[in-house]
């Protein structure tokens, strides 16, 4: 179609030529049916000379509806005005010709009047369905086109988007439904074009049959009398002088408007356009072909097309035929799935696996699978790889492994004021559990020597008596999992003695005399186990690290606090 603007399909209309093809085909049946009335006339004329032939003129009375001719040439309608004038001559038949007529030109006549029916039928039925699927596919790509245009709209503002909700999918789902509202339409044209032929021929063979029976009248009349055979013969001569394709002709010219023909075009999806076709949801970011195998039953690799599209998601499909596999057969969406490292350089393997859910045509598989891809080379695998980071967040260290940009990991310390302090603080968190004693210990061997002035860290201290430990941040090892449960009460048990024997342990350590219970402020150092003990209680993953620390830091408090009171 060259650089012309393409015809918005939900705008097109198919035409409809049976509108005007039925209505000449019931005149064709019309005048066939006058021709039988005429013989019938005539058989009647041989019986009733006088009454015969004055009912025949009434038969050809009223002409066939026929486009008047504006050409020097012979047609339907001239040749009935003259079969009008001769009738009025032949009054007179014999029982001889009334027994021809019946048995010679009356049966064309029939069958050729059967043949138009027959016609007309067949054209009412295929034309009926061929319409009625053309308006279901239409209907079909309106909706289909609309889809698109609500989610490809609003697209910029939408999260996560069901796979069948995916621009790319509908895109494909889309064409899909035009190629088959094309294909019916150009099967409905191929089908008008076909029925026109046939009427075409039809119409020969009407004019033809039409021509031999009065071409037999006229050898039945001239043997009954040759008084009346030039009156036959002009009848015949008329009829003769109309061409096999005039009326066509004629019927071509009048009607050009709604009639296909042999020049008209078969379009093609790529001939059209609608809407959002080139939106940038539909457009992927990259597509082809990959081998890929499910887990560890999968012995060998199958070969798929596969395409990641903007909305994150990896779809599967048998083919890159839009036709044949309008469908993903499974797709996954990337930012709920853990993409693995790609193979080393060096193996020659181009691998890289994506553990994660996979959803199907119809339902979502609720277990996790992973999945193997092998690209064709190590340029291909890159690219690919590239593209699956961008989506779904994931970033490669330099030793191979693959990093989570989107978590992060913290962790924190609590610096101890004394040795022995952190030594008491040590012996009184050894109950929450191995990674809880492990913590204290090293507090207790790496204490700076930073506490020289006990009353200034004391007053510090009592300053500030609801001061909690810091939360801690990092994430509890493999180890320390299956005991998380038992450490967190037990972290809080022995922060809570910690801070209660801390005094005794202060006044041992510097040879005073003991300090009196109470006498010694120890709100802090309850308030922090009393933080330690909530801290544990939520945050059960770490449960075993971050109590160690809160034991530490409150025993380390209370020692303070106790030397603060100490003589000196």
């Amino acid at each position: 179609m060259g650089d012309e603007a393409k015809p918005d399909i939900l705008q097109t209309s198919t035409p409809d030529p049976t509108t005007v093809m039925l209505p000449a085909l019931e005149n064709w049946r019309s005048v066939v049916t006058l021709l039988e009335e005429y013989l019938d006339t005539q058989i009647h004329v041989q019986h009733n000379i006088t009454g015969g032939w004055e009912k025949a003129k009434k038969a050809v009375a009223t002409p066939p509806k026929f486009a008047d001719n504006d050409e020097d040439k012979v047609g339907i309608s001239e040749a009935f005005k003259n079969l009008r004038e001769k009738t009025e001559v032949l009054l007179n038949k014999s029982s001889e010709t009334e027994e021809s007529l019946k048995s010679s030109v009356l049966p064309q006549l029939a069958t050729l009047k059967g043949d138009i029916e027959k016609h007309i039928k067949g054209l009412k039925g295929t034309n009926l369905k061929g319409l009625k699927e053309i308006e279901k596919a239409q209907a079909n790509t309106k909706k289909h086109v609309e889809t698109l245009g609500q989610y490809a709209s609003s697209f910029a503002n939408s999260h996560k988007l069901d796979v069948k909700n995916d621009p790319y999918v509908l895109h494909r789902l889309t064409r899909y439904a035009i190629e088959d509202q094309l294909q019916k339409e150009n099967v409905q044209r191929d089908a008008v074009l076909s029925s026109q032929k046939n009427y075409k021929t039809l119409q020969v063979h009407i004019v033809q049959v039409i021509k031999q029976a009065t071409s037999l009248m006229e050898q039945i009349q001239t043997d009954y009398a040759t008084a009346h055979s030039e009156n036959f013969k002009s009848i015949s001569k008329t009829f003769g002088h109309i061409e096999d394709d005039h009326e066509w002709n004629q019927f071509v010219k009048h009607n050009p408007e709604v009639l296909v023909t042999e020049d008209s075009v078969k379009r093609t999806v790529n001939d059209v356009s609608f809407s959002n076709d080139q939106h940038e949801s539909t457009i992927p970011l990259i597509e082809g072909s990959l081998e890929r195998k499910s887990g560890k039953l999968m012995k060998s690799y199958s070969t798929g097309y596969f395409v990641l599209t903007p909305a994150k998601y990896l779809h599967y499909f048998k083919s890159s035929n839009l036709v044949s596999d309008p469908s993903p057969e499974s797709s996954i969406y990337l930012p709920e799935c853990t993409l693995g490292p790609m193979s080393a350089g060096d193996s020659g393997k181009h691998k890289f696996t994506i553990t994660g859910k996979t959803q199907g045509k119809s339902v979502s598989l609720g277990q996790k699978h992973t999945y193997s891809f092998k690209a064709a080379s190590r340029g291909e695998l890159e690219k690919w790889y590239e593209k699956l980071q961008e989506v779904s967040g994931t970033s490669v260290h330099s030793g191979g492994a693959v990093a989570d940009t989107s978590r992060k990991s913290s962790s924190s310390s609590t610096p101890a004021t004394s040795p022995t302090s952190a030594a008491a603080a040590g012996g009184a968190a050894a109950g929450a559990g191995a990674a809880g004693a492990g913590t204290a210990a090293a507090a207790g061997t790496a204490a700076p020597e930073e506490a020289t002035s006990p009353v200034e860290t004391a007053q510090e201290s009592l300053s500030s008596p609801t001061e909690s430990a810091p939360p801690a941040e990092t994430a509890a090892s493999p180890t320390t999992e299956g005991v998380a449960e038992t450490g967190n009460s037990e972290a809080a048990t022995s922060a809570a003695a910690a801070a209660t024997t801390a005094p005794d342990a202060a006044s041992a350590t510097s040879g005073g005399p003991p300090v009196p219970p109470g006498s010694v402020d120890t709100s802090g150092a309850t308030a922090a186990a009393t933080t330690a003990t909530e801290s544990a209680a939520g945050q059960a993953g770490n449960a075993a690290s971050s109590a160690s620390d809160t034991a530490a830091a409150a025993a380390s408090k209370a020692q303070d606090a106790a030397q603060a009171e100490i003589p000196k």
